[in-house]
């Protein structure tokens, strides 16, 4: 079963008369702003929001739900994400599921799949006993770009952001005892052993960046069902993970050295392979040692190095190329080689070729 999608956020615009008879039903206000009705998450409409916004040049009157189409599928399964399986499945429980809400005033709303695709979450899951491990490997990882921001704030999650992307790998079991703690009254004992040893590989693509998929595609619109295909699930998740967690097994420092040593290149090599590996085992990060690297830093057993960033990217580039992942295994966690979960996300991804 493909692990692919956790979260839609889908909207479509209302005319006024059906505007106030949604908001008659669900007991809204209609006045101008954003009005959630919360109640209807067990059907996995998360949150159903009504949108009145207007200025001198316009008046916009929406509808917007934040489904999890595996609970709207399941309610039961509420730690697990839709595979690409399931995805024809979605039409016509969401149908049935906006007329228990609606009542006859569903039929005059899009088909699901003309919905408006405002954001989608794409997700692999994967089973290991180190998740936790990896949690913490992957905050010290790179962000993809310069638009990425860093926010590892949090145990249990290696979290990064720009204004139109959010990636987020995290423990599912740790994220569901959160939420236990702020008396989400869903989640129940059964649900964190099945939420226990998995590993969430997560990329949230905001309104920015279903508008690049559209272009990207050439969808004709941005109609929820043209993002519903395994390769853009692929494509992104891989993509994503290769841009900040990248090639290489994890090892110790002592295992990576070895390695080194090993290796057939020149000895000058070696020492700047080695050199790069202990600065970001040094500073526990790869975007925090390529900037004391440019700036120039003291290493605790080389002494004073500095160079440029093209250099220091051409050093990581070998380390991945011989194998090693740059960012290693701290000493005290008695571990010395954990491999790259690549291969895994390759092998769940394909596990369903089409939808």
């Amino acid at each position: 079963m493909t692990t692919m999608l956790h979260t839609l956020l889908l909207t479509t615009p209302l005319i006024n008369t059906l505007y106030e008879d949604v908001a008659s039903v669900l007991r809204l206000p209609t006045t101008p702003g954003r009005h959630s009705y919360p109640y209807f998450s067990q059907a996995g409409f998360r949150e159903i929001t009504l949108i009145y916004a207007r200025s001198p040049k316009m008046k916009y009157r929406g509808l917007e739900i934040r489904l999890n189409p595996q609970v709207l599928l399941c309610p039961d399964r509420v730690i697990h994400s839709t595979s690409a399986s399931e995805i024809s499945k979605i039409p016509d429980m969401f149908a049935i599921q906006l007329r228990h809400l609606l009542g006859p005033l569903s039929d005059h709303l899009p088909h699901f799949n003309d919905w408006t695709c405002k954001r989608i979450d794409y997700c692999v899951d994967i089973r290991t006993e180190h998740v936790s491990d990896y949690i913490r490997l992957f905050q010290r990882s790179k962000v993809p770009n310069r638009f990425f921001q860093a926010k590892n704030k949090l145990d249990g999650s290696a979290y990064a952001k720009s204004g139109s992307v959010t990636l987020n790998f995290y423990d599912k079991e740790d994220e569901l005892r959160k939420r236990i703690l702020k008396s989400d009254t869903r989640i129940n004992e059964q649900h964190l052993e099945e939420a226990h040893h998995l590993l969430r590989i997560e990329v949230q693509c905001e309104s920015r960046k279903t508008n690049y998929l559209k272009q990207r595609y050439s969808f004709y619109n941005k109609g929820v069902y043209n993002f519903l295909h395994a390769p853009i699930a692929e494509e992104l998740l891989l993509g994503y993970y290769d841009k900040s967690i990248g090639a290489g097994d994890f090892y110790s420092l002592y295992e990576a050295r070895k390695i080194i040593r090993q290796a057939n290149i020149q000895e000058r090599t070696k020492e700047a392979a080695r050199q790069t590996l202990e600065l970001i085992a040094q500073v526990r990060s790869v975007d925090g040692a390529r900037k004391q690297f440019i700036d120039g830093v003291v290493l605790e057993q080389s002494g004073f190095i500095q160079g440029s960033s093209v250099t220091f990217s051409r050093y990581v580039k070998l380390l991945r190329e011989l194998g090693i992942n740059p960012i290693t295994i701290p000493r005290g966690w008695k571990i010395h080689h954990l491999p790259n979960l690549r291969e895994n996300i390759v092998q769940i991804l394909h596990e369903e070729l089409t939808i």
